[in-house]
């Protein structure tokens, strides 16, 4: 008779960071082999003592065709068929060894976010700041992590842990990002492991916007009044207003600075309000790790406008007798001017009979079709204002002494040349 011996050479695959060492080792018969990979290993059948040997080798009871020799292959397709026996036989008898193959249970994880497609990580979106992860969720959004394999397993992460079950991650939060491990609980040939990276990334900031953009006017009564940023906002020239920059959305922290027209890029101020007077147009930016959002508002004077009128010559208004409204009065063929004072920036138009003219002082010489009313309107973004002025007949009267006179133009309120 003859006595049989199996020895099995296989590898064992060892990780150290992303280096991967094969170490040879023998396994001796009656141990257990675990292929854990498609790594294949050479099982050893040799006899200790026996001439004229010949082997068959069997695979859970059937004889594996076309194997004779004293060494097989195993592969992982074999850890599904179980024990390997190599038979030895002689004219004296025979001897039986065997291995039980074993492999691990194999687990994919794999992560999703809710809002997308199933096949969309979400890293490719517009303001993802990290786009090295598996899966790139933004702070608040619904997240899945779940693991295929046979057997039980583990899913542990920075947001959680969960056995056997999917685990859900309801609002994500950017302490939630890290690396998920799904192990398998089936650990006879070392528990099996894969792992995911969920890169989170947080949310630019939204400033919260007046839309569409309209004018809001400070009562006269009030001094001082919070305005959220977007209005047109109109004071007057002794009151306030304090302009709120608030952000609907953002991940924290935010930063808030202020610049005005006037100034250019300059910061003016910091913080999520600012109180000013002066007409200007002041933008705020809000400011965090994912992006900047921007609004601006303009704020205006309410529009002043004094118009006055002068006739050339004369000092006064040419106008006799006393009258609560604004006039002047002149003689035809005499020259006046009337002029608008107006806010800075602001525009203005005088009208009235037979004259006009746009931001700039009416001057004509007077005829009989201009006496009337003259209108000066005032107008800038926060409206407009009119200011009259009439412009009259001069109801002075000249009467001739017995002594000869001479009357020079400016002389008298009737402005007539030379009279002998």
């Amino acid at each position: 008779s003859s006595q049989a011996t199996t020895e099995v050479l296989g590898r064992v695959e060892l990780i150290k960071g992303e280096s991967y060492i094969y170490i040879d080792q023998t396994i001796n018969i009656g141990s257990w082999l675990c292929i854990n990979s498609n790594i294949s290993v050479t099982v050893n059948c040799n006899t200790a003592f026996g001439t004229n040997v010949t082997r068959t080798w069997h695979r859970r009871g059937r004889v594996i065709s076309g194997v004779t020799g004293s060494s097989y292959k195993a592969t992982l397709s074999d850890v599904e068929r179980g024990w390997l026996y190599c038979e030895v036989m002689n004219p004296c008898g025979k001897d039986v060894a065997f291995s039980p193959i074993f492999g691990q249970a194999p687990v994919t994880i794999r992560g999703r976010i809710s809002v997308l497609n199933i096949l969309d990580n979400g890293c490719t979106r517009p303001g993802i700041t990290n786009t090295t992860g598996d899966l790139c969720p933004i702070e608040g959004e619904r997240v899945e992590i779940s693991c295929s394999t046979t057997r039980g397993y583990i899913i542990s992460g920075p947001g959680g842990r969960s056995s056997d079950r999917p685990l859900f991650i309801r609002n994500f939060h950017l302490s939630d990002s890290g690396i998920y491990f799904c192990t398998s609980t089936y650990t006879r040939c070392g528990a099996a492991m894969d792992s995911i990276v969920v890169s989170g990334s947080g949310v630019p900031p939204s400033i919260s916007t007046n839309l569409p953009a309209t004018t809001f006017t400070l009562p006269s009564t009030i001094m001082n009044a919070t305005i959220p940023i977007g209005f047109a906002i109109c004071l007057l020239d002794h009151q306030f207003v304090t302009i709120d920059c608030r952000t609907e959305s953002g991940t924290e922290p935010i930063r808030f600075t202020w610049t005005a027209a006037s100034t250019g890029s300059r910061v003016i101020a910091n913080g999520m309000r600012i109180t000013v007077n002066n007409t200007d147009v002041y933008t705020c930016s809000a400011t965090n790790a994912f992006g900047t959002s921007t609004a601006s508002s303009t704020v205006e004077h309410t529009p002043a406008v004094n118009v006055t009128g002068e006739v050339e010559g004369i000092l006064g208004n040419g106008c006799s007798g006393t009258d609560t409204r604004k006039r002047i009065c002149a003689e035809v063929g005499l020259s006046i001017t009337i002029m608008c004072a107006v806010g800075p920036g602001d525009t203005y138009t005088i009208t009235g009979p037979g004259e006009s003219s746009n931001n700039v002082p009416l001057a004509f010489t007077v005829a009989d079709n201009n006496y009337g009313d003259f209108t000066c309107t005032s107008t800038n973004p926060c409206g407009n204002v009119t200011d009259i002025i009439r412009l009259e007949k001069a109801d002075c009267s000249c009467s001739i002494p017995d002594v000869t006179v001479s009357i020079r133009k400016g002389g008298n309120t009737c402005g007539k040349q030379d009279i002998t």
